[in-house]
């Protein structure tokens, strides 16, 4: 699927958003340091806006490698590696932040994500989840008919692929139901502190996650 949209990702996720999208990625990486492993980097704007705060090495991985290609040549990221990010090709203690920008609700095992990352951070490391959801009351039951019956009809008619825009509706959702035990699963995993913070209402929830010194 992603390998479909590579070439309309980044647009319609702006037009989808109304931009909002831009100022998500923005306040997550307020909370990047070091060096950065950024995972589901996809077309590379979440590594671009890494690389915009963080003067080390910023590394893409991802599994679709059309949407890597995506990242070395629009954003310019030299740095990126076809890999699984429950499966992760790097030693012990490498990176001081990882980040996952709209990824983890594509993942099949998180749990298993979150111990990869938890081994690849050095003591002191950071992990930085951006992840949507539905917003709050009084704006939830809106924003819910709007994902379920408008962003899969217009996605679908400018790309061709409704079953890409219905499967993204259906994930921001399945993610709402679920984004309450994000915290419980790093905690389970090793991470000492969580740090929660919705964005724009509730409409995005970044998660900062602490591994010990």
């Amino acid at each position: 699927m992603f390998d479909r949209l590579v070439t309309v990702y980044e647009r319609m996720n702006h037009i989808l958003s109304l931009q909002i999208d831009r100022y998500w990625r923005f306040r997550a990486s307020r909370w990047v340091r070091g060096r950065v492993l950024d995972l589901c980097s996809g077309s590379g704007e979440m590594g671009a806006a890494l690389r915009r705060v963080s003067p080390h090495q910023v590394i893409g991985v991802d599994f679709s490698r059309p949407m890597l290609e995506r990242a070395r040549s629009f954003h310019r990221l030299s740095w990126v590696v076809q890999a699984d990010a429950e499966a992760l090709p790097f030693p012990d203690h490498t990176f001081d932040t990882v980040t996952c920008a709209f990824g983890l609700r594509n993942l099949k095992d998180p749990l298993r994500c979150f111990q990869e990352v938890f081994r690849v951070l050095l003591p002191g490391g950071q992990f930085v989840i951006l992840e949507m959801a539905l917003p709050h009351i009084p704006f939830r039951w809106g924003y819910a008919v709007y994902l379920t019956q408008v962003l899969p009809k217009v996605g679908g008619f400018v790309t061709s692929d409704y079953s890409a825009y219905r499967y993204l509706a259906q994930s921001i959702l399945r993610f709402d139901l679920k984004k309450g035990v994000v915290r419980e699963e790093l905690h389970c995993v090793g991470f000492h502190s969580v740090e929660v913070v919705p964005l724009v209402g509730g409409t995005a929830w970044v998660f900062i996650a602490k591994k010990e010194k």
